[in-house]
C-alpha cells in the first residue's frame, strides 16, 4: 500500500493538473473567441452606423440645397428617389411625414395651365409618394402587431361631414356590437387585448371621424382609449366608456403619418396609433394599433415615471 501510494500520488497529481490546465485552456479559448466575436460585431455595427450616417447626411443635404428650378420634373423626380431611400432606411427612427408633405406641396397640382404630359408626370409622382408611404405604414403595422394587436376599419360617406355623419365600421371579433345595432350602423368600438409580462392587458377603444380635408387627404379623428380593464368589462356592450376613459383626444391623420413615430401614449408604457392605410374615391381604410412602447421609434423615449414603474413592479422591458 505504501508503494502504491508513493506511485499513485504523482499520477493523480499529474492527471488533476492536466484536467485543470485543459479546463483553463478551453475556458481561455472560449473567452478569446467571445472577445473576438464581440470586437468583430462592434466594428461591423460601427461601420454600418457610419455608412447610414453618411447616407443620411448626403440625402438630407439634397433636400436642403436649393436647386435652380425646384419644381422642374427632373428635380422632383430626384427628390422622390431621395425620399424613397430615406424611407427605406430610416422610417423607424425619423418622422418623415414633414418631408413627404413638403414634397407633395412642391408637385404642381392639376390645372388647365399644365400640359397633358406635365399633368401625367405630376400624377405619377404623387402616386409614388403615396405608394411608398402606404408600404411603410403596412410594414410598421406588421412589426407592431407581432408584439401587440392591430384591427382594421372601413370608412365611407366622409366627403361632406357637415351634411352626413361619416361611416366607420371595425371588422372582426374584437368589434363591440350594440345589441340593437343594425347591419348598416357604424361600429366604432373595439376591445383589444395585448400580452404583457404582467398578464393580458385589455383596453376599450373608440374611433370617430370628425372631419375630412380633401386637399390634404387627411381625416380628423377622435380617439378614446380606456384604462386597463378585465376581459369581461372590456367586451361589455354597456361599458361606460367616458367613466373608464384614460385618453380622449382629437387629431388629424393622413397618408404620411406612421405609427412607430406618430402615436398616442398610454399608461404602463403602452402606445396606440390610428393609421390611414387606404384612401380612394368614397372609401377609406383605417387601422388601429395597440402595442408596447418598446416597439415605438428610437426618438419615442419612455418617460421617467414609466421607467420608475417598471423598476418598482420588476417588469422586464418588452
Amino acid at each position: 500500500m505504501d508503494i502504491l501510494t508513493v506511485v499513485a500520488m504523482p499520477l493523480v497529481t499529474a492527471a488533476v493538473g492536466f484536467t485543470i490546465n485543459s479546463s483553463l485552456n478551453a475556458r481561455q479559448a472560449r473567452e478569446n473567441n467571445l472577445r473576438l466575436y464581440a470586437d468583430m460585431m462592434t466594428r461591423r455595427e460601427q461601420a454600418d452606423s457610419d455608412l447610414r450616417k453618411d447616407m443620411f447626411t448626403s440625402i438630407l443635404d439634397k433636400f436642403t440645397t436649393a436647386g435652380s428650378n425646384p419644381t422642374s420634373p427632373e428635380r422632383l423626380e430626384q427628390q422622390v428617389v431621395n425620399l424613397e431611400l430615406l424611407a427605406a432606411n430610416f422610417n423607424e427612427s425619423l418622422d418623415l411625414g414633414p418631408l413627404f408633405e413638403h414634397l407633395r406641396r412642391q408637385i404642381p397640382k392639376d390645372s388647365d395651365s399644365l400640359g397633358a404630359e406635365s399633368r401625367k408626370v405630376s400624377a405619377d409622382l404623387r402616386k409614388r409618394l403615396e405608394t411608398v408611404a402606404s408600404e411603410i405604414g403596412e410594414r410598421q403595422i406588421r412589426v407592431l402587431a407581432e408584439s401587440g394587436v392591430a384591427v382594421r376599419a372601413g370608412a365611407g360617406e366622409f366627403e361632406h361631414p357637415a351634411e352626413k355623419t361619416p361611416y366607420l365600421r371595425f371588422l372582426g371579433p374584437t368589434a363591440i356590437l350594440h345589441p340593437d345595432a343594425k347591419p348598416e350602423d357604424s361600429v366604432t368600438q373595439v376591445c383589444l387585448t395585448m400580452s404583457t409580462p404582467q398578464g393580458p392587458h385589455a383596453r376599450r377603444f373608440k374611433v370617430e371621424i370628425s372631419d375630412y380635408n380633401a386637399d390634404a387627404r387627411e381625416f380628423q379623428v377622435r380617439l378614446y382609449a380606456s384604462k386597463v380593464l378585465d376581459a369581461a368589462n372590456c367586451a361589455a356592450p354597456d361599458l361606460d366608456l367616458k367613466g373608464a376613459a384614460e385618453i380622449d383626444t382629437e387629431f388629424w391623420v393622413g397618408t404620411f403619418d406612421f405609427p412607430m413615430v406618430d402615436n398616442t401614449r398610454l399608461s404602463q408604457g403602452e402606445r396606440c396609433a390610428v393609421v390611414l392605410t387606404d384612401l380612394g374615391p368614397g372609401h377609406a381604410g383605417l387601422t388601429l394599433t395597440y402595442f408596447p412602447g418598446s416597439r415605438a421609434s428610437l426618438k419615442d423615449k419612455p418617460y421617467y415615471d414609466e421607467i420608475e414603474q417598471d423598476l418598482r413592479t420588476g417588469s422586464r422591458v418588452r
